[in-house]
């Protein structure tokens, strides 16, 4: 059992005093003292923090800084240099720059393992200038629609090589999110960006190319060449498939926004019970399973979509205390119900 600095020392005085008034012998007092440690500091997640708030605080120095009106003349003097350099001569820069930033993450993750943010962030770097080769790599092939669908094609194969070579979950992640635009992209251009690709909008294009994406990770789990990014893929492919559903369960199949604000909401109700039951057996079959990432994302959008039912079909017909009345006291038991469910597991592992 970890106890932080306070508890740990009311803890400590409780079996000192105990074990001076004989209510428990000296060796049950060894044993109760090495049951409990002291919690250390998490690091780990001061350090995630560090590297947010740097971030942060690069954009706002960014921003400060073209807020200087002549360093705002200076810059897009510069930019209209690069800018008018051929694309492919752009794009060997970027190149360059994206291979370098992977160098020096690879070398310092071999270097020193334990620091994933510092290297990760090289990786991150790397993968922004490799947007910028494909993007300027896609400009060789005209603009327009051949742009956009060229765009992220080139971006999906290049992140894809890239991951395989550096063994990468972060790589093979962009990659996978370039394959999921170029998707839309290239059935926007089929279809001269008419709203239905095959009878189906958007989300439920995604909703499809979703599930098949799970069901790929999932026949493909034992292959020992896709340990590296199988974690990362189902866990994509379960964030696609449970969103797409969940802006089905609002918007259903309408063709566009101006069509669905003349439609009442109660209209999509298949749709949300859709979307409900797929997040009721994920949340069934991860329990049974014992599949936690499938259970938490059941659990998950099964509480959004009962919310977002409940601000669709209430905001507008009902008092605002009562509303947000209702919305606490709801809160307030699934906290009991999940404080519950925590100290029976944290008693269940104390026991064992």
């Amino acid at each position: 059992m970890q106890l932080n600095q306070s508890q740990a020392l009311t803890v400590h005085k409780a079996i000192v005093t105990w074990e001076k008034s004989e209510l428990i012998t000296p060796e049950m007092a060894t044993q109760l003292r090495q049951s409990y440690s002291i919690r250390g500091f998490d690091w780990k997640a001061m350090a995630r923090s560090c590297f947010i708030i740097a971030i942060v605080c690069g954009v706002v120095s960014v921003v400060a800084t073209f807020a200087d009106r002549a360093l705002i003349n200076f810059f897009e003097s510069l930019v209209d240099r690069i800018y008018n350099a051929p694309n492919f001569i752009l794009a060997l820069i970027c190149a360059a720059i994206s291979a370098a930033f992977f160098y020096f993450g690879n070398k310092k993750k071999q270097e020193n393992p334990e620091k994933i943010f510092t290297n990760e962030g090289f990786i991150l770097l790397g993968s922004t200038f490799t947007a910028f080769t494909a993007a300027n790599l896609a400009k060789l092939f005209g603009s327009g629609d051949i742009y956009y669908s060229t765009v992220f094609l080139i971006a999906m194969l290049l992140f894809t090589a890239l991951s395989i070579r550096l063994k990468n979950a972060l790589l093979w992640l962009f990659a996978l999110v370039s394959f999921t635009v170029f998707l839309g992209v290239i059935t926007g251009v089929v279809t001269h960006w008419k709203p239905y690709f095959l009878g189906l909008n958007f989300p439920l294009r995604y909703i499809f190319f979703g599930a098949l994406l799970l069901a790929a990770c999932w026949n493909t789990r034992h292959h020992r060449w896709w340990k590296a990014f199988y974690p990362i893929s189902r866990f994509y492919a379960l964030l696609l498939l449970f969103t797409a559903l969940w802006v089905t369960s609002i918007f259903g199949n309408q063709p566009n926004f101006e069509t669905w604000s003349g439609i009442r909401q109660l209209h999509f109700w298949p749709w949300a019970l859709l979307s409900t039951l797929a997040a009721g057996l994920a949340v069934y079959a991860g329990w049974k399973k014992e599949l936690l990432t499938l259970r938490s994302f059941g659990i998950a959008f099964l509480f959004l979509n009962v919310y977002s039912l409940y601000f669709e079909y209430f905001w507008n017909g009902s008092h605002k205390a009562v509303f947000f009345i209702i919305l606490a006291v709801s809160f307030w038991i699934i906290g009991r119900s999940a404080e519950k469910i925590w100290h029976i597991d944290f008693n269940k592992k104390n026991q064992s």
